[in-house]
Order: C-alpha cells, then structure tokens, then sequence
C-alpha cells in the first residue's frame, strides 16, 4: 500500500499522512505491519552520489527505499549488473 500527499510539505503534512497510514492498517487488523517512510529526493542524492549511470538509477531507484543489507546491499546489485563505474566499484 502507498500513500501520498500532494501539496503540503511540511512536517504536520509528513505526520499527517503517517498517521492516515497507521490508522487504516489498524482499521484492517493486519498483524506484523510495518511503514517505511521514503523520500523520492534523498533516494535521488543518494544514487547521484554513487556515481552510477543514469540507466542505473532508473533501474535501482525503485528497490533501493527497501532494499535489505543497505547501501553495500545496493552496491553489489548494481556491481552485479555493471552498472558501477570503475572508481565506484572499488569503494
């Protein structure tokens, strides 16, 4: 499920959309639930600053919010698909 707030960006709009989240999660009963909360603008920065092409960043942008193991987990996906430019890969 995703969510989303056009318009406001401030903090009390963050919070507000939270907390729509939790509470409709609560309302279904679900057991185990978990919310991630991601910026499309950092996880930007983030892949900019890893020098990566742009196909790379097209490619990695949507796992990289959920992606497990962090960046070094990223890292080596994107190693793996050749995606890393030399000076890059050797971090």
């Amino acid at each position: 499920m995703g969510a989303e707030l056009i318009g406001p960006s401030s903090s009390d709009a963050d919070g507000e959309i939270i907390a729509m989240s939790l509470e409709g999660l609560n309302c279904l009963e679900i057991a185990d639930t978990r919310v991630v909360v991601g910026h499309v603008g950092v996880i930007a920065k983030a892949l900019e600053a890893l020098g990566l092409s742009e196909r790379a960043k097209l490619f990695l942008s949507p796992i990289f919010p959920t992606k497990k193991g962090g960046s070094n987990s990223v890292l080596e996906k994107a190693a793996t698909f050749g995606f890393l430019p030399d000076t890059v890969s050797q971090i």
